[in-house]
């Protein structure tokens, strides 16, 4: 698989030149369409190929209808919705919950000179959500953590921010059947057996416990999971040895106007059990800096997913990764069971054994209670000019534009 993605270079073309410079001069490719303009900051537009190798092979059939794709830049992404309402472009992708619900009422859409589209698709969700960072002693105890899982209010939120479109997370792998069933099989039973004293309570014999929509029962479950890892409130704030519990939630300034909104509500529900969650807001650079040295309680990130993983797990959650400044694994987690299970899945020989592989690892990682996950969407979201078309038969991975047409 990754020797697949690697991409031809032309040897020709690259041997007398620094490939280590950024350029401007359109370098020589061998896909289905070739760069005809571009301008910097502002817009690039490829033409069809009509030499590319392999236009007819039979895998290609149906594929790169276009003679020609632009791409335009903004750098605002109200601007860029407007000059798609304002026919300047003919496809936009919405990925914000609120935009999405106040284009629906758009006079254009109501009269068919623009059309919209929810094209679902059964990709991984991967995983989003508030991050634990274990290298800190106060998240260390599983149970603090999920105690913490519980308090957010789902259900609220996705009801009066996001007008119900979204699905909460359950997985690092939701949407997909690498998803782990809610108790292993046989299979997977085999592969983690062995290793049940090395597990979280709990791993093989319950399904992973998220909070319901009914917070007073969230709360009252959290409370005593505080209390049985010594925890306790006293006036009003939650205490171990006089030590009130105390934690920052770092966000960097450019995305923090979209977190915000989920934050503070999930603050106000930790200060009804007397935690004290700060937010904090840093600009891009100081964020990074201090996300790279694992200089952090809490943030929020997300981690992506394929339906074949691989490598990438190891950076995500290996032990080795832990340790290395400026890797995935942000929430510091060290267990050479995890360790094991990626590598099953680097070295699985089959779809059944990868998948096997994947369900035990999203077990564990569920069972330790990392992350506070969010929601996902199972479908992408388009608005589009309705001279353009595309397949009734909707493909595993959603939307392609390279399978669409104009009429």
């Amino acid at each position: 698989m990754i020797l697949g993605q690697l991409p031809i270079l032309s040897k020709s073309y690259w041997q007398d030149k620094d490939f280590s410079k950024t350029t401007m001069d359109i370098p020589v490719g061998s896909g289905p369409y070739i760069i005809k303009e571009y301008q910097p900051n502002r817009s690039i537009t490829y033409q069809r190929n009509p030499n590319y190798w392999a236009k007819d092979l039979n895998v290609n059939v149906g594929f790169y209808n276009f003679d020609e794709i632009k791409y335009d830049t903004y750098l605002d992404s109200t601007v860029m919705v407007e000059a798609f309402r304002s026919g300047l472009t003919d496809l936009h992708a919405e990925n914000v919950a609120k935009r999405w619900h106040a284009e629906q009422s758009w006079p254009e859409l109501r009269e068919g000179r623009i059309l919209a589209a929810e094209i679902p698709h059964h990709l991984p969700s991967g995983m989003q959500g508030f991050v634990f960072n274990l290298r800190n002693p106060l998240f260390q105890d599983i149970r603090v953590r999920q105690a913490i899982s519980l308090l957010l209010d789902f259900d609220w939120v996705n009801k009066n921010l996001f007008f119900g479109l979204y699905h909460r997370t359950t997985s690092f792998f939701d949407n997909s059947d690498l998803k782990a069933p809610p108790l292993p099989d046989e299979a997977e039973m085999q592969l983690l057996k062995s290793h049940q004293s090395e597990l979280p309570e709990g791993t093989l014999t319950r399904p992973i416990e998220l909070s319901s929509s009914d917070m007073r029962q969230n709360l009252r479950k959290a409370l005593d999971l505080l209390e049985s890892a010594g925890w306790y409130v006293k006036d009003n704030v939650l205490q171990k040895e006089g030590v009130p519990f105390k934690f920052t939630l770092l966000l960097d300034a450019p995305s923090s106007t979209v977190w915000e909104r989920v934050a503070l509500p999930f603050v106000a529900q930790l200060k009804r059990l007397g935690i004290q969650a700060e937010i904090q807001k840093l600009d891009y650079l100081q964020y990074k800096t201090r996300v790279d040295a694992f200089d952090f309680d809490m943030i929020v990130t997300v981690w992506g997913a394929s339906l074949t993983p691989g490598n990438e797990q190891k950076d995500y959650w290996g032990s080795a990764a832990a340790d290395t400044n400026g890797s995935n694994n942000l929430t510091g987690l060290k267990n050479p069971v995890v360790d094991l299970l990626i590598d099953k899945i680097i070295q699985a020989k089959d779809r059944v054994a990868l998948t096997t592989a994947v369900h035990a690892l999203d077990r564990v990682l569920l069972h330790s209670y990392l992350v506070v996950p969010h929601w996902y969407s199972d479908r992408t979201r388009l608005l589009y000019n309705p001279d353009l078309q595309y397949p009734q038969k909707i493909p595993l991975q959603g939307m392609d534009l390279m399978t669409w047409w104009k009429k």
